[in-house]
């Protein structure tokens, strides 16, 4: 038993006694990446504009319905990142390039064909459904 003598074992350097730490409190998560959710709305804008240019240059002033459905996919997709109060001017914003450019001519609003009431109805909801799933992905981070 001369391993377990005190006489024969090592000494351990001592060490002071370590402060407790304080027990963890359940800390807020942190904010997400607010760099694409503050150039959503310059990055919608300037989406419109190419888009529309691009189907003006492709299709002409026909295949309304083209129109309104590629521009509600990209208020859709503009929307994601966006903050939630810009979501419907991201829907405003690419309405008023369908009915000014592609449905109207030169700029010029006019809700006088179906069409309009259609891209009225179409870009705002596609808006409003990707502000709702915004919200329920970032309800679910919490």
């Amino acid at each position: 038993m001369f391993l377990l003598d005190p006489r024969t074992t090592p000494k351990q350097p001592y060490r002071p006694p370590q402060p407790q730490r304080p027990p963890r409190s359940r800390r807020p998560t942190p904010a997400p990446d607010t760099f694409l959710a503050d150039l959503a709305l310059p990055l919608a804008y300037a989406s419109a504009a190419v888009l529309s240019v691009v189907l003006l240059l492709a299709l002409g002033h026909r295949y309304a319905l083209v129109a309104i459905v590629l521009f509600g996919c990209l208020a859709a997709i503009a929307a994601v990142p966006a903050r939630l109060v810009w979501s419907p001017v991201i829907g405003l914003v690419c309405w008023l390039f369908v009915d000014g450019f592609l449905l109207g001519s030169g700029g010029a609003l006019a809700l006088r064909t179906g069409y309009d009431r259609l891209a009225l109805i179409v870009i705002p909801a596609a808006c409003a459904g990707s502000a709702v799933g915004a919200l329920l992905r970032r309800r679910s981070r919490r």
